[in-house]
């Protein structure tokens, strides 16, 4: 892996030349096998920017990477425990995932690295969503602006229905806000994140069989594009196993039927 190609000097890039098309650097020679990547800041992202000689970039395939809500979801959140009123702001928001703008002065935005701070931040601290260090650290990472975004929506959780009824089967009141709808879903899925830690159907246990389908009778309840959100992210917490309870455990004729019309869920 070649870090920051793009912020190093010209006549360190060029040192690359013989590495990248002959797999070799003087004496070294890389083992069969091993591949180079390199990674760097484009022109507009106002970093350290050098502009790669063009015989360079021509050894290079080049792409541009970019972001999508949905496969840092899947393949970052939910696996590295990503707290889940991040992950329900930024259901409700997809936008503030990254917010960068090229011209502004300021230093300070949104990003999937920022908000995975903002995560850190909540994860390893008692944290009182009204206290003025938490908002300063907030602010600090993805600025002013979001953090009061951010912190607003949180607030709403003390108006939430209660999940463990949810879980339970008990008929409850759905909210018609949107971002309360966004907020409980969140709290569904991260309260049967033990699913992601088990590999064999076999092991999960009753009571999370129950809980995992109370929270499906639920989820098909809601408008289908929320429906379909929280069972995409209940997927992600582990593809497999709950492809597996869906057909072997689920005897719902309202849950097949939609699961039949929305199979695109379990790709």
């Amino acid at each position: 892996m070649v870090e920051e190609l793009t912020s190093a000097p010209k006549r360190v890039q060029a040192a690359a030349y013989q590495l990248i098309q002959d797999r070799r650097l003087g004496e070294y020679i890389l083992p069969e096998g091993w591949f180079i990547v390199a990674l760097g800041n484009r022109e507009d992202d106002n970093g350290v920017f050098v502009q790669m000689p063009s015989p360079l970039a021509n050894r290079f395939e080049i792409h541009d990477i970019g972001y999508d809500l949905d496969i840092w979801k899947k393949n970052f959140a939910y696996k590295t425990g990503v707290n889940p009123f991040v992950i329900s702001y930024l259901n409700f928001k997809p936008g503030a995932l990254h917010n960068f703008v090229p011209d502004s002065t300021s230093m300070i935005f949104a990003s999937p690295r920022t908000w995975h701070a903002v995560s850190d931040i909540l994860n390893t601290n008692a944290f009182d969503f009204d206290d003025d260090i938490l908002r300063y650290k907030i602010e600090g990472n993805v600025g002013e602006i979001e953090c009061n975004s951010f912190l607003q929506f949180c607030k709403l959780k003390d108006e939430l229905v209660s999940v463990d009824d949810i879980l339970s089967g008990v008929d409850v009141e759905i909210p018609t806000e949107h971002d309360k709808i966004y907020l409980l879903i969140g709290s569904i899925i991260s309260r049967l994140e033990d699913l992601r830690q088990i590999n064999d159907i076999d092991d999960v246990d009753e009571e999370l069989i129950s809980k995992f389908e109370n929270a499906i009778n639920f989820l098909l309840k809601l408008k289908p594009e929320f429906t379909v959100l929280g069972l995409k992210d209940l997927v992600s917490l582990n593809k497999k196993l709950v492809k597996g309870l869906f057909i072997e455990e689920l005897d719902n004729d309202d849950i097949i039927d939609f699961i039949t019309e929305n199979d695109y869920i379990f790709e």
